[in-house]
């Protein structure tokens, strides 16, 4: 019996097992489920470099002019992004490029000029160092010329940098630039930027006419007249040669013939000293209390450190600070001139005189100042709003046809883009002698010398340049 109850048991047993793999029956697959399918893999999203454009392709394209232009950073990447430093002081975001001119020297603080982009960069970039995924800042920049002597008007740059960004638990680093490699900081990106400006080329050296525009500084030198015909050559301060100027603006080319050579001992001090000054055309030569061809007696006899400026409207003037406190008009008459007092200035220096025959002074007395004197209005005195320009330690005067502008120091409304400090820049400020103001908005950017035929500049290479006066800059923003 037990035998039995077995067999019936095991029976029982291969039908109930048959009955599972083989269902109701039918072909031996039919009902076998289907396996599980694995999860899709999450893609990844591969880093990307800093979107970097500008907003406009800043143009150089007069002697001394500048432009201002705004170059906008966004992060395109789905993580914030860490700029990382170079050195102990600054954060790693420079100038990419060997080109006569770097645009990005001179940043200044945002205004919000880009619609969308509220963010200033060197509050973003070079202070906080990060950069928050999709978003953007922007940099305002002012690019300033400087000599180009190479044959090409348009030239392209980037921004180097480095970044650390969060993926997956751990930091990853990448760099963008032209010599980047991936031992120095991490992976290297693809350049993306199309960064360019423009600048204007100098063609013709004028080596032999380097000089001030009517009249010199504190230091002397040679001058050429305001009507761009006559060269005083006084490299020699006891022997000074005269030459005519033949100047094509179509050509850009001139020659220069001499005309006549004066001996310094008929000069009280010899020629080419501090704050003399010529004629409009150039014909007679004043310094101190003489002329080329002698002593003026007259003069002579009322004081004996006289300093000359030419006046916009083309007469001279002088005053003797540590002798008189008068300014004067100058009688021309060769050594038989005199002076005619206008106003009592003190001990200010006369530093230029309007169309309309009002003063601008300056004064060195601690701190400093600068007045007008108003020639309309019986020459009231008026202390001149500097606009929070300082001043430079040579105040160069520079004359031209229209206007006078002086160098100055800017010590507030400059940066560096990597250390994020206030920059001191010496620009050539013109001096609104209306309005008794420094103008802020409106300067050149070197000194120049600027008649009313050329002008001659000085270049990065020790060589001086000419150029037609139409090729200088008004000092507006734009340089037209």
């Amino acid at each position: 019996m037990n035998h039995k109850l077995k067999t019936i048991l095991i029976t029982l047993s291969t039908l109930a097992l048959a009955a599972c793999n083989g269902g109701g029956g039918g072909s031996s697959g039919g009902n076998t489920p289907s396996p599980t399918p694995s999860p899709t893999p999450t893609p990844v999203i591969a880093v990307q470099p800093l979107e970097i454009t500008q907003n406009i392709i800043p143009s150089l394209n007069k002697v001394g002019s500048h432009q201002i232009w705004y170059m906008i950073v966004k992060n395109p990447n789905d993580a914030d992004i860490k700029l990382l430093s170079r050195g102990k002081y600054y954060y790693h975001f420079d100038y990419d490029a060997n080109t006569p001119i770097n645009p990005t020297k001179y940043a200044m603080k945002y205004d919000n000029a880009i619609s969308g982009v509220e963010s200033d960069c060197l509050n973003i970039i070079n202070k906080t160092n990060t950069l928050a995924a999709g978003k953007s800042c922007a940099y305002k920049f002012d690019a300033q010329w400087g000599g180009n002597i190479a044959s090409e008007t348009n030239f392209k740059f980037a921004m180097a940098y480095d970044f650390s960004i969060t993926r997956d638990g751990s930091n990853q680093f990448y760099s963008e630039s032209a010599i980047c490699n991936t031992s120095n900081i991490g992976k290297c990106l693809p350049n993306n930027q199309n960064l360019q400006f423009n600048l204007m080329n100098l063609s013709h050296q004028a080596n032999d006419l380097n000089g001030y525009t009517a009249m010199t500084n504190n230091l002397g030198g040679n001058i050429i007249s305001m009507d761009g015909s006559t060269y005083w050559d006084n490299s020699n301060w006891l022997e000074a040669k005269v030459y005519a100027i033949n100047y094509n603006s179509s050509t850009n080319t001139y020659n220069r013939t001499l005309k006549n050579t004066y001996i310094g001992q008929d000069m009280v001090f010899g020629f080419g000293g501090g704050f003399s000054a010529v004629t409009t055309n150039g014909d007679n030569y004043y310094d101190i209390y003489a002329t080329q061809t002698g002593v003026m007696t007259n003069i002579g006899n009322i004081a004996v450190n006289w300093g000359w400026t030419y006046g916009l409207n083309g007469n001279i003037y002088g005053d003797a600070p540590m002798n008189l406190t008068s300014a004067y008009l100058l009688n021309q008459n060769g050594i038989n001139s005199t002076v005619t007092p206008l106003t009592i200035v003190g001990s200010e220096a006369t530093y230029g005189v309007n169309t309309n025959g009002s003063l601008w002074t300056y004064s060195d007395v601690y701190p400093g100042n600068m007045y007008c004197y108003d020639a309309t209005n019986n020459y009231a005195k008026t202390t001149m709003n500097l606009n929070g320009i300082g001043f430079d330690s040579m105040m160069f005067r520079n004359a031209t046809p229209n206007n006078y502008y002086l160098s100055m120091a800017n010590n507030t409304d400059y940066f560096d883009i990597n250390l994020s400090l206030p920059m001191k820049v010496n620009l050539n400020y013109l001096i609104d002698i209306n309005n008794c103001q420094v103008n802020k908005s409106q300067y050149l950017v070197k000194i120049v010398s600027i008649n009313q035929q050329f002008g001659i500049t000085y270049a990065d290479d020790y060589n001086f340049y000419i150029e037609s006066v139409n090729q200088f800059s008004n000092g507006l923003n734009g340089g037209n």
